[in-house]
């Protein structure tokens, strides 16, 4: 299969040691029946097979009670030739449905066990994703509106489920997005309705070598009493780590950092999940501290400037200069972290520009910027997600549906939200820092603007977020992807606990206004005096600071091993 059909199919083939540890622990007795809803080569059949060899099952019962499906025809017609005599139906599993009299195509039986590993598929690589919407809906199992953005393990998930009896068990392997997305709070209002989850367990490295997404494996028996259920989010190093699970699984009382159990009727699905898999219990105990109120209370959020086009919107310094474009109708923008100072005290540090006019052609006839302009609306212009490119950047349906006037006006979005006077970056690796936006250049969509409501706590809310504090809380909340990248939304930044600066002392808002002053004297190198204002104010002992420390070391060292670079 070529890297591109790959990539179209979803189709990352799960390590034998995973598929062995959910297929063990979902199969319970020699007569359930087993049904895998993507089957691929075929390792989740195999390791059913081998289980219930192990219980000494004869090969023609083995081969009555393992169904696979595949839509691929290659990897179907593989597999119908190892599993010969198996059940492996050739179709899209949103083609086919339960039934208690199996026709041999288009139904099944109703099973015992769910295992597999559903296709990581891009959504805009999804087919005929409005009939698989309308089959899911349909199945009134999905108690919240799905959202359009919904990945496709979501739509398995649910449609699986039509297939479990009552006390099945489901075991799969899919991508960790929904724990924290907005797209995941259906899914996890779904998965709370209808079953007791046992584990969510989450990796430190990738599982999938060629798949930028991080994976976790869902355990659940399906089940719509869920009130004495306790579900173990388990962080392990790595896929080596699974042996372990067994034993996590059947201990009642963990006193591990690796473990947190939370009572499932306390799940909140508007809540985001990934923290029970990163924090520890110091964590919940700090932001519940009345000083700690959501960032949105003392700071106004929003997204950086989304021009929708930057081939055409954002120009470099050199392009500028090879169009001959008028500086009156530029203005400068921050396009990246890495091109950002800790401060930006002058416009003359930034070296891109956004096209700034809201005149129309009449009115900058005869300019420079006109006939840039009048080039683009004769150009090709590509379309997002689309294949088929079209003339004129104006006739571009996203910039269409911006409603600018004239189409090339961003003056009004830009002076609304896009010069924050402090700004995070919304993607951080290794390193974390929040930049004083003091010249107010316009940023870009790579940043998050934070503007304070009350313009004198400006410099007591960088330390706030500048603080080795913050930067935990961000690793812990926000959704990490397989290369180690930390990814903030607007709506992470104003949900993250902050302290309440209208609650504090005009001298700890000095001490860390101070601070913050000793921190960029330092160009960012030493936090030291922030951490220590910010330890005072949230009134922690020396070890519960000494252990929120080592924990924030540990999701560094966990961006470095994800991206292949760290110890493992």
């Amino acid at each position: 299969m070529t890297p591109l059909e790959q990539k179209n199919l979803g189709a990352f083939y799960t390590p034998p040691k995973i598929a062995d540890f959910l297929t063990k622990w979902a199969i319970r007795s020699k007569k359930d029946r087993v049904l895998d809803p993507g089957s691929g080569e075929g390792i989740f059949m195999k390791s059913a097979s081998t289980r219930f060899t192990k219980m000494n099952l004869d090969q023609k019962s083995v081969q009555r009670q393992i169904y696979g499906i595949e839509y691929d025809r290659l990897s179907y017609d593989q597999l119908a030739k190892e599993f010969r005599g198996f059940n492996v139906i050739h179709s899209s599993f949103f083609d086919v449905s339960p039934s208690t009299k199996p026709d041999g195509r288009t139904t099944l039986p109703y099973v015992d066990v769910v295992i597999g590993n559903p296709p990581y598929v891009e959504r805009e690589r999804l087919q005929g994703v409005d009939f698989i919407r309308k089959k899911i809906i349909e199945s009134k199992y999905v108690e919240l509106p799905l959202h359009l953005v919904t990945d496709v393990y979501g739509y398995f998930l649910i449609h699986a489920t039509t297939f479990l009896k009552d006390g099945g068990r489901l075991a799969f392997i899919i991508s960790d997005s929904w724990l924290n997305m907005d797209f995941g709070m259906a899914l996890k209002q779904f998965l709370l309705s209808h079953y007791q989850i046992k584990a969510i367990v989450g990796f430190g490295e990738r599982v999938f070598a060629n798949a930028l997404v991080r994976s976790v494996l869902i355990l659940a028996e399906k089940s719509s009493s869920n009130q004495e259920n306790y579900v173990k989010f388990i962080r392990l190093k790595n896929t080596d780590d699974i042996q372990k699970l067994n034993h996590i699984l059947s201990t009642e009382n963990q006193n591990s950092t690796s473990v947190m159990p939370i009572n499932q009727s306390e799940l909140n699905p508007r809540e985001p999940w990934g923290v029970y898999l990163k924090a520890s219990k110091s964590y919940f105990d700090i932001i519940s501290k009345p000083i700690i109120v959501p960032l949105r209370e003392i700071a106004n959020i929003g997204i950086g400037i989304q021009s929708l086009k930057n081939d055409f919107y954002i120009v470099s310094e050199q392009k500028a200069k090879e169009f001959g474009l008028e500086k009156k109708f530029l203005s400068e923008v921050i396009m990246s972290p890495r091109d950002s100072p800790l401060v930006i005290e002058d416009k003359k540090e930034i070296h891109n520009f956004v096209i700034y006019c809201d005149k129309s052609h009449e009115e900058i006839k005869n300019t420079k910027l006109q006939d840039y302009i009048k080039k683009a609306e004769k150009a090709e212009a590509s379309q997002r997600g689309k294949e088929k490119k079209i003339i004129g950047y104006q006739n571009i349906p996203r910039i269409n549906q911006a409603r600018r006037s004239p189409w090339y006006n961003m003056i009004p979005e830009i002076e609304k939200r896009c010069r924050g006077t402090i700004i995070l970056p919304r993607r951080s690796f290794t390193r974390f820092f929040a930049v004083w936006n003091k010249a107010r250049v316009v940023v870009n969509d790579n940043f998050i603007n934070v503007e304070p409501k009350n313009p004198t706590h400006v410099l007591p809310l960088l330390a706030i977020l500048n603080s080795s504090f913050f930067e935990y809380l961000c690793r812990v909340r926000s959704q990490t992807y397989g290369g180690g990248v930390y990814d903030l939304r607007p709506d992470d930044v104003k949900n993250m606990p902050a302290i309440n600066l209208n609650a504090i002392s005009k001298e700890k808002l000095e001490k860390l206004a101070l601070a913050y002053r000793k921190f960029i004297e330092s160009d960012g190198t030493d936090r030291s005096e922030i951490d220590s204002v910010m330890k005072d104010i949230l009134n922690l002992k020396k070890s519960k600071w000494v252990k929120l420390a080592k924990e924030q070391d540990d999701l560094r060292l966990l961006a470095s091993i994800s991206n292949g670079r760290g110890k493992k």
